[in-house]
């Protein structure tokens, strides 16, 4: 066995759902009249809630690596 190439035999990666902020990404590109007070109502709710922890990571910023199912090894 040799360590995996995609994770430098760390057992984990980047989440790539997030880009490793451990927060869900804001998609709101729209920035017509409506997306820009959906965007502006995101924005006021995070300062008051806090962001939404990643779906795919838990907030963790890293998930197990695809390639050697997060042992490190292949």
């Amino acid at each position: 066995m040799s360590d995996c190439p995609n994770c430098d035999g760390t057992g984990k990666i980047k989440c790539p759902h997030c880009d490793g902020t451990g927060y869900e990404p804001d998609d709101n590109a729209d920035m017509s009249i409506g997306g820009w007070i959906e965007a502006t109502v995101d924005a006021v709710e995070d300062v008051v809630a806090g962001p939404e922890e990643c779906s795919e990571c838990g907030g963790e910023k890293e998930i197990d690596c695809p390639e050697c199912d997060g042992t490190g090894e292949i």
